[in-house]
């Protein structure tokens, strides 16, 4: 059979539904989502808080997007969080004349699973439930402010999380997004006690516990 330019022109216009199928335009889901495609790697740059921003903090986290998992995508990677005593420590300091500074430093691998929107939802947004599990290295010291007293301490224990989170892309790249997540930790510690003669005194105690923590982030996709 020739194939003149009419018989093309059928061809192509026979052909473009199914191109139309593997794009969407700018700003819009394709139809299988915007989940992470496998081999894909996303990294997030993300500052927190928990409630009434008694501890605020800044992360840096790596997924990438491992198998397949059904309908879904699974990604594995690793964060690191840092976290600090805010507006909690500035109570103390007005209330009770005391230097407070709470830090907790938390390495942790994480998973996620991401979600297929492409036939729920046009806006270029990924959604996503995740895990994480690691350590928390968390430090205390209180000083009386006329050096009555003083106190520090250092531990390390167990920190878990789990919630769910979403990016909202920019274009193929670039995006913003949150996560919200329940964290726990457990901890036990020696503190030293100072007074002010000098006399040092120890005491073993326990630290932990959970917190809500949300995390507003700014992201890349390669």
């Amino acid at each position: 059979m020739k194939l003149t330019p009419a018989v093309l022109a059928l061809a192509l216009a026979a052909a473009a539904p199914a191109f139309a199928q593997d794009s969407a335009p700018p700003g819009t889901q394709p139809p299988n989502g915007l989940m992470p495609n496998i081999g894909h790697l996303d990294v997030r740059l993300a500052a927190s808080s928990n409630v009434y921003l008694s501890y605020v903090g800044l992360s840096a986290n790596a997924d990438y997007a491992m198998l397949p998992l059904g309908p879904f995508n699974v990604t594995v990677g690793g964060e690191v969080s840092y976290d600090t005593c805010f507006l909690l420590c500035g109570a103390y300091y007005l209330l009770y004349n005391e230097n407070v500074s709470d830090t907790a430093i938390t390495p942790a691998a994480r998973a996620t699973i991401h979600f297929p929107l492409g036939g729920l939802t046009q806006q270029p947004v990924d959604v996503y439930l995740l895990a994480n599990a690691g350590l928390t290295i968390a430090n205390h010291t209180t000083e009386e402010r006329s050096g009555l007293y003083a106190w520090r301490s250092r531990a390390v224990g167990p920190a878990l999380g789990g919630g769910f989170g979403g990016n909202y892309f920019w274009g193929n790249v670039f995006f913003t997004g949150t996560e919200i997540t329940v964290q726990w930790t457990a901890y036990q510690y020696t503190a030293e006690i100072v007074s002010g003669n000098g006399n040092v005194q120890t005491e073993e105690l326990t630290g932990g516990g959970s917190k809500l923590k949300v995390q507003v982030f700014l992201g890349l996709r390669f």
